[in-house]
């Protein structure tokens, strides 16, 4: 079974680790399935975010119906309905689609929740969604999966543990998206332990046992976003 999925992500690094996890998780549930991301367009791999509003707008039905239906909430809910609205005009073929949003919370709840309550209202209007709100940032996620592989790191882990006054690793939630060279902020401390080498960021979601990130990711998003993509491949993707 073909599953197309269409990502829709701030940046690479983010769509990356989505659709990366996304495909982890189809692997053990759904090995015999068969994942692809595109953007809403032309894009081989995903849309940013901030490109939303414009491809919406070039499509006249879109615009029309939008304006017809009045005042909307705006801001990232609105952002979803024109995922789905754009996504609804194309083709689907034989295959399974879902539309993946990748969103920071930011540490902005109103938003988040906005966000979260337009994807529901979505999903029981049929329309399959996936939702990752990584809390506060991207980086949350990464500390959740970082496992010290040497000494060098375990000793950096140790410092931040001594310099934060809590474990960066197990309590992420507690770091900010604020100030990049702020002493809490997630950025910073994830460039430290990883020593600014990207390959090995990515292990931290690539390598670690899904069920690791499941346990240290409860507070950050991650556990909802897997449990979610498991229950949709689960209920709509035949085994």
């Amino acid at each position: 079974m073909n599953v197309e999925v269409i990502v829709v992500a701030e940046a690479r690094a983010d769509f990356e680790m989505a659709f990366g996890l996304t495909r982890r998780m189809s692997k053990e549930v759904r090995p015999n399935c068969s994942l692809a991301s595109r953007g809403l367009e032309s894009e081989p791999d995903f849309t940013q975010w901030k490109n939303v509003c414009e491809i919406s707008a070039r499509h006249k039905r879109i615009r029309r119906f939008s304006l017809e239906r009045g005042a909307f909430r705006g801001g990232d809910a609105e952002t979803a309905w024109q995922v789905a609205a754009v996504s609804s005009l194309q083709p689907i073929g034989e295959s399974v689609r879902v539309i993946l949003l990748v969103r920071d919370t930011d540490n902005d709840k109103p938003r988040a929740q906005s966000l979260g309550e337009e994807v529901s209202r979505l999903q029981q209007n049929g329309i399959a969604f996936l939702l990752a709100q990584p809390h506060p940032k991207r980086e949350a996620w990464i500390l959740n999966g970082f496992v010290p592989g040497n000494s060098r790191e375990e000793q950096l882990l140790k410092g931040e543990r001594n310099r934060l006054n809590f474990d960066p690793v197990l309590h992420s939630d507690r770091l900010t998206s604020k100030g990049n060279e702020g002493e809490r902020n997630a950025k910073r401390v994830v460039k430290l332990v990883t020593d600014g080498d990207k390959d090995r960021e990515a292990d931290c979601w690539r390598a670690v046992p899904l069920e690791d990130l499941r346990k240290r990711g409860s507070q950050t998003g991650l556990k909802r976003f897997l449990d979610g993509v498991q229950t949709w491949l689960v209920q709509h993707v035949p085994s």
